[in-house]
């Protein structure tokens, strides 16, 4: 069958995306992919930015066609046997290895494409899809026989949880974490008593030691600055010495005297922006502001360029091998920082497990919030965080 010049330069472009990142995603690049020429791809697409949102469609049509065929897989002895929480850890770890990478790079487009000529588009799209995950979950069997707000969250955590178990490579220790979270919502939602787990002092540590701050020469710091600032533009695939000598002000050699290699860069950008994102949280906590949307949002309504950033790190690290060690990081510290804000909100009876729902929780939310207008999204993330608040942890 003939695959018509658009269909296969989207196709190229989407599986570039997966293989490389989005950074590698040029017109010149899907052009040699596809074996077309470059003025094809202008062609069809005219810009990058038409070209992403084609990529956007193709992987958001893959994941939902996948979903929908776990949806159907079980039979009705299976069906009868289950609860909400072995079903949601039923269908987690197969749609991980199936997709998960695209489920990354979806959210990568979303927030490459939020800014642009097809912004607009770009959020319509993502509404549509987040709409489309969240009707997959709370229809899922026995998720659906739950309440409203059950439902709601239920949705939240199980996408939530995909970027954030990715982050562990091994296939065993990925689905135990993905079956004793599930259990764990399942009992949040009932109104159980939990059976807490680790050392409430070293959690508390956690949060705050990894927020010291890290000192560094002058010309290293503008260094840090700049892949910080790219890296929310470009994601850390599109960065290289030149860009980010370019965007510091400083000379390549310079750029290669502090940091031989690439990783290198990427690791101590990761390791700042760990310190101001939890430095955010503390804050916020020693503060009692327990609004949400303080911690999420800029002062123009807009998703905090550090977290942008932060978020692009993690995709990153999910996607290499090589970044190891910062997957690694991230996994700890992301239970760590969300159990201390739970905890100085006057939740005290929560542990790592509830930090980690908590963190899965609000990577969904916030997905949601920004496909609103900007006059919305404080008010729907501040009301949305306390009912759930309320419904885990009181």
């Amino acid at each position: 069958m003939t695959i018509p010049p658009a269909e296969k330069i989207a196709l190229a472009a989407a599986d570039l995306c997966l293989q490389r990142g989005l950074g590698s995603v040029t017109m010149r690049s899907v052009a040699a992919a596809a074996h077309v020429a470059p003025s094809a791809v202008v062609y069809h697409f005219a810009t990058r930015e038409k070209l992403l949102l084609a990529v956007l469609d193709r992987l958001a049509v893959q994941v939902c066609a996948a979903a929908e065929e776990l949806r159907d897989a079980p039979d009705d002895i299976c069906t009868a046997l289950a609860d909400a929480a072995s079903f949601v850890s039923a269908v987690l770890p197969p749609l991980i290895n199936a997709q998960g990478q695209a489920i990354v790079a979806i959210d990568e487009l979303g927030l490459a494409l939020a800014s642009g000529d097809e912004a607009d588009a770009s959020r319509a799209r993502m509404e549509q899809f987040h709409r489309k995950c969240r009707d997959f979950w709370t229809t899922l069997p026995h998720v659906s026989r739950e309440d409203t707000l059950a439902r709601e969250i239920w949705a939240a955590v199980a996408q939530g949880m995909i970027p954030l178990v990715m982050l562990d490579r091994n296939p065993i220790s990925r689905n135990v974490e993905v079956i004793r979270l599930a259990h764990r919502l399942s009992i949040r939602l009932a109104g159980g008593q939990a059976m807490l787990v680790g050392d409430e002092a070293a959690d508390d540590r956690a949060g705050r030691d990894d927020a010291a701050d890290i000192s560094r020469p002058k010309g290293k710091q503008q260094i840090v600055d700049a892949t910080i600032r790219l890296s929310g533009v470009l994601g850390v695939d599109g960065l290289t010495h030149r860009k980010i000598a370019a965007e510091a002000g400083l000379s390549v050699a310079s750029t290669t005297y502090f940091y031989p290699t690439k990783q290198d860069m990427v690791i101590d950008a990761a390791r700042e922006l760990q310190a101001r994102a939890i430095n955010a949280v503390v804050q916020a906590a020693d503060a009692k502001a327990g609004i949400l949307s303080r911690i999420m949002l800029d002062q123009a309504g807009e998703r905090r360029a550090d977290l942008a950033a932060l978020g692009a790190f993690s995709n990153a690290a999910v996607r290499s091998g090589g970044l190891g060690e910062l997957a690694t990081t991230f996994r700890r510290l992301r239970g760590a920082t969300a159990v201390h804000w739970l905890r100085s909100l006057g939740f005290a009876e929560v542990d790592r497990l509830d930090g980690l729902l908590w963190a899965m929780a609000t990577v969904a939310l916030g997905n949601q919030a920004f496909t609103l207008p900007r006059h919305e999204r404080a008010p729907y993330l501040d009301a949305t965080s306390h009912a759930w608040l309320e419904r885990l942890f009181a």
